[in-house]
């Protein structure tokens, strides 16, 4: 007998899928795209999100391996989310600059292509344990703006690459939660809540409809007992 190792499209048909339509969040994706009108951040959007493997990479990635939106599909629903809490965000912060705030939340866990291996399941690359996804998420978009500078001659001012680089690492929030740096402008700020709020919200909604028979469920993740039942209104 020899052991059958299973390629990454036929691991995916056996793990776990977001309860979203998948093609809905692609064009979510696309709309908050189309919202960033500053031709440096557009221009590099379009490069990332435009390579087909980084979109099937995208697709099908989990934004977690355990704690939130961990199946396929919960990287890009993440994603999605995230920044249209943060296209209103902007909306309510006038003083926030919409393009670097929205480009930052499409790019803020753009690492997790290179962290998670799917042909393992939900297992971690070696890029993924040695350095994490918001180092190898910076990397990556260090990497692309100076291609679009050198092999392109595109133009990409060096405070929006910096400003949008530490969205990136910035955006767990403070150091023991993983960031190397803590939010210094608003618009990481704002995004860091933004991604908290996603993450955490969705644990509420995924208790709720886990719940059978239940009013109240333990939630290891956010660490309380929380009410999953129907209120009396």
């Amino acid at each position: 007998y020899q052991i059958y190792e299973a390629d990454s499209e036929e691991v995916i048909a056996l793990l776990p899928v977001t309860p979203s339509d998948r093609d809905e969040l692609w064009q979510q994706i696309e709309t908050a795209v189309a919202s960033v009108t500053a031709t440096h951040y557009k221009n590099l959007l379009q490069r990332i999100f435009g390579n087909k493997e980084t979109q099937r990479l995208f697709r099908n990635i989990p934004a977690g391996a355990r704690k939130h939106h961990a199946y396929i599909g919960g990287l890009m629903e993440h994603t999605a989310r995230v920044a249209a809490l943060c296209v209103k965000m902007a909306q309510v912060y006038p003083e926030a600059d919409h393009n670097l705030l929205v480009a930052g939340a499409l790019l803020h866990d753009i690492g997790k292509i290179e962290t998670y291996n799917l042909s393992r399941g939900f297992d971690m690359t070696d890029d993924g344990r040695f350095f994490g996804h918001l180092v190898i998420g910076a990397r990556l978009v260090e990497q692309e703006i100076t291609r679009m500078r050198t092999d392109e001659g595109l133009a990409f001012p060096e405070q929006a690459a910096q400003k949008l680089l530490h969205l990136l690492l910035s955006h767990h929030g403070t150091l023991e939660w993983g960031s190397p740096v803590e939010p210094l402008i608003l618009e990481a700020c704002l995004l860091h809540h933004a991604d908290n709020l996603d993450a955490q919200a969705m644990r509420f909604g995924a208790a709720r409809r886990d719940a059978v028979g239940k009013d109240w469920v333990y939630d290891e993740t956010l660490a309380r007992t929380i009410f999953v039942g129907d209120a009396d209104v």
